[in-house]
This record gives structure tokens, sequence and C-alpha cells, in this order.
């Protein structure tokens, strides 16, 4: 056998002592197990994808259908930027006018 594909009692060991199988097993049995490996990872997205929207209590839907939400409902229901509002450049002049004035 080539090495490392079987490693015989060394692995047995290295399982029961390091992995335990224990909490695994009583929380599926083989059938579950089986389902579980069938769940594809597009079905997992989805489903993070319907979480997310039960958790934030907005639409899902592809952007053309949330927009269209939006115009109707004259309401944002996507997320906005995060953070503190930048400030309009009108008052940034402001402010390097004051600091010339003060001497900063």
């Amino acid at each position: 056998m080539r090495s490392g594909i079987w490693m015989g009692p060394v692995a047995d060991w290295l399982v029961s002592d390091w992995l335990d199988l224990g909490a695994w097993r009583k929380r599926y049995t083989p059938e579950q197990w089986r389902d579980v490996l069938r769940t594809t990872v597009g079905e997992e997205a989805q489903a993070e994808r319907i979480r997310e929207a039960t958790r934030t209590g907005r639409p899902m839907g592809a952007p053309g259908f949330v927009h269209d939400l939006e115009r109707q409902l004259l309401r944002r229901l996507t997320p906005g930027k995060v953070g503190r509002p930048a400030r309009a450049a009108s008052e940034k002049v402001d402010d390097m006018f004051q600091a010339e004035e003060i001497g900063i």
C-alpha cells in the first residue's frame, strides 16, 4: 500500500482519542446523514437567504422585484450604507476656512 493511505492502529488511536463521534452519532442516524450529504450547496445558500430575510424583516427576491416594492411602498427596503453619514462638501470647505482663520 502507498504511504499515507492506511495507518492501521495509529489511525484508530488518533480517531478514538482526538475525534469524539459520540455526539455526532447521537444527532444523526445513517439515514439522516445520507440526507445531509444529499443537500447541495445551492440549497444551503437558499436556506441562508431565507434565514437572513426572516431575521432582518427584509423582502427576499431579485433586485428588480425589491426595487419595484420600494417604489410602490415609497420606502427603502434594502440595507443602507453602514456608518456615519458623510459630510457635505460645503461643510468641509467651511471647516477649512475656519481652520485658516484661527491659524491651524
